[in-house]
């Protein structure tokens, strides 16, 4: 709304608003944006990358609450906060079993029939479905997964 005010010269332009005008102007995801923004899609600096991530974040979640129950499969870049999300998974386990937090570890399965995350339509009896994980730095060779 200043912005606004300040574009049509009811308001001073203050400095942080040349900032924001000039990152609309070239299609710039503003960098307070970007800092805030909370979620895997945070870093995107293009302007509809960023905004088409969040709207995407917000319909997972969204899909999540009306479900009223976990998803069958968590993509890591529609969360707010994967790492506390993946240590939540780990935490539930550890409970169900019985075991110490410290003690459990996380096992990891490749399975290369799910191409995508709409491919799981039930969640596992242990654990997470995970999808969105990215390799730097390396490769993977799905057929022989490895």
């Amino acid at each position: 709304r200043d912005l606004h005010e300040a574009l049509q010269g009811r308001a001073p332009l203050e400095p942080e608003l040349e900032a924001l005008r000039q990152d609309f102007l070239v299609g710039r995801t503003p960098a307070a944006w970007r800092a805030e923004a909370g979620f895997a899609g945070g870093g995107r600096i293009n302007l509809f990358s960023w905004a088409r991530s969040l709207r995407l974040s917000v319909a997972f979640v969204k899909a999540w609450n009306d479900r009223g129950a976990d998803p069958p499969c968590y993509t890591l870049g529609l969360l707010w906060n994967p790492r506390a999300m993946l240590m939540a998974i780990l935490q539930r386990s550890a409970r169900q079993q019985g075991v110490s937090m410290a003690d459990f570890a996380f096992q990891h399965q490749v399975r290369p029939q799910l191409i995508d995350a709409t491919d799981v339509k039930e969640p596992p009896m242990e654990g997470a479905y995970v999808f969105g994980l990215f390799l730097q730095g390396a490769s993977w060779h799905g057929q022989r997964a490895h």
